[in-house]
């Protein structure tokens, strides 16, 4: 049986930030929020980055379990909603974008999604990687989504799914879009398709995205950008935190997660910090050791298109 250990100090600080931040946000206090991710911010215990996809998204995960089952009226799950959009304010403007790569890309959600936070998401962190962004948001008729590429003329679209029953909308809006735009690259992604995979058949897009480090290296592979080593340091960091957190989940201390996947434990240090690349071997018997399926490691908390 492995020994229970402490969870590394970032994993510790990010718990305790989200902890906290969701507390906020399920009373409406928008005061506590701010006064959260500005201390943070200023006392430097996350980077932006990690604000934004380690605190804000799972706690407005939760504010979306808590409205599933109950525990929160709409009006509630509005409210929190806003608070948080507030704060990815902040924090996108904290960000430090990089050079602008010349590329433009249109982000939505179809007409019958009225999601708007996982358009937001990744037109954030786009904008971040240097691009050119429109984010239409949710709710977006086919017609009018169709007649504004018409316009703008982009390089990409991006399309996010949240509900399961909006996939046949955004089914026939791709068949609209590659109708009249035949040569434009779309990029699909959305909560809907990581729990139905097999909704994905014969959607007509191009590229699927699980998560928000696939969704920015696709976009830049679709559009013929090379990917920055930013992009893959970014990746690497997303994977050794989640192999960081399964352990955690099981109590395990590196040493034991080392032991039982029979690689060394220096190395399982640096894949953990993600300064180390992965080799298909490695991520096989680390998947193993954890008991879990291999894609689970490339998964972190869902931060894509979700």
């Amino acid at each position: 049986m492995a020994n229970l250990s402490k969870p590394s100090s970032r994993s510790a600080t990010d718990s305790a930030l989200r902890q906290k931040y969701l507390k906020a946000i399920r009373v409406g206090d928008s005061d506590a929020a701010d006064a959260i991710i500005e201390s943070a911010l200023s006392k430097k215990q996350a980077s932006p980055d990690a604000l934004y996809l380690e605190v804000l998204l799972p706690s407005q995960r939760k504010i979306g379990e808590l409205w599933a089952t109950g525990k929160l009226t709409v009006a509630e799950e509005h409210r929190a909603s806003q608070i948080t959009l507030s704060q990815m304010d902040i924090l996108r403007r904290a960000m430090k974008p990089l050079e602008k790569n010349g590329k433009h890309v249109v982000i939505a959600a179809p007409e019958n999604d009225p999601h708007y936070i996982p358009c937001r998401v990744v037109s954030d962190f786009l904008v971040r990687d240097g691009w050119t962004v429109d984010c239409l948001g949710a709710g977006t008729p086919t017609k009018d989504l169709v007649k504004f590429i018409a316009q703008c003329k982009p390089d990409l679209l991006g399309l996010s799914t949240t509900l399961a029953e909006a996939v046949p909308t955004a089914r026939a809006a791709i068949k609209q879009v590659k109708k009249h735009h035949p040569s434009l690259p779309i990029l699909i992604g959305g909560s809907a398709f990581a729990a139905f995979p097999e909704l994905l058949d014969n959607l007509g897009h191009d590229v699927y995205a699980p998560d928000i480090a696939t969704a920015i290296m696709r976009s830049r592979e679709l559009v013929g950008l090379p990917n920055r080593s930013k992009d893959l340091d970014s990746w690497l960091t997303l994977i050794g935190r989640r192999i960081q957190e399964l352990r955690s989940r099981k109590g395990m201390r590196q040493q034991d997660l080392a032991e039982q996947a029979q690689i060394d434990r220096a190395y399982l240090s640096t894949l953990e910090h993600g300064k180390q690349n992965l080799t298909v071997g490695a991520m096989l018997k680390l998947a193993n050791a954890l008991q879990v399926d291999l894609a689970e490691l490339f998964q972190g908390e869902r931060s894509g298109l979700s």
